[in-house]
């Protein structure tokens, strides 16, 4: 028994099937991706405007290191290194027992160098050792960072202040810990 196809009868019912499922192939793979990008893109978006996001905080700005200026105080013995935007307040305070310096950023950013003959180091004080100096941190808050350190006659306290610069209290200690590895004893 024959059937009784005509030549291309079959072709014409099979393309369009396979048309068919290439076009649903594309569909679901262009809604897919699609969504996939949406999100991608509205996560970016939410990111750019997110205010607490630490590339819009004011300490990307402050450079690294080998960037900084250097100050140095040969009477008392010692140089630190601060941000270039940074700057040194004009009243130096100053005698034979007592040396202040004072660095600022606006309101946003206080350091104080404080070199003196005499201090206490609390025996809570945890002690940091940097560069063969020995700091003992006497204040290590989201808003305040306070270290001392004995060399010779005198002790030397830095004292590190912010008020909404840092994006974290991990970028503030760094930058804190990058002032004391850069503060040197001249002897």
């Amino acid at each position: 028994m024959k059937l009784g196809f005509k030549s291309g009868t079959l072709f014409l019912p099979l393309l369009f099937v396979l048309s068919l499922s290439g076009l649903f192939l594309v569909k679901t793979i262009t809604v897919k991706s699609f969504e996939g990008y949406q999100e991608e893109v509205s996560a970016n978006f939410d990111k750019k405007y997110d205010l607490s996001s630490t590339k819009y905080a004011l300490s990307n700005f402050i450079g690294t290191p080998d960037t900084w200026k250097e100050y140095g105080n040969k009477d008392f013995g010692y140089t630190f290194k601060y941000s270039q935007p940074w700057n040194i307040d004009p009243t130096l305070n100053r005698d034979s027992e007592r040396s202040q310096i004072q660095i600022t950023f606006a309101d946003k950013i206080k350091l104080l160098i404080v070199a003196k003959k005499d201090a206490n180091i609390p025996s809570s004080a945890n002690k940091l050792k940097i560069n063969d100096v020995d700091f003992y941190m006497l204040d290590d808050t989201i808003t305040d960072k306070v270290a001392l350190a004995k060399h010779n006659k005198f002790y030397y306290e830095i004292s590190f202040k912010q008020n909404n610069f840092f994006a974290s209290n991990t970028d503030f200690r760094s930058t804190f810990y990058q002032i004391l590895r850069n503060f040197k004893f001249l002897d």
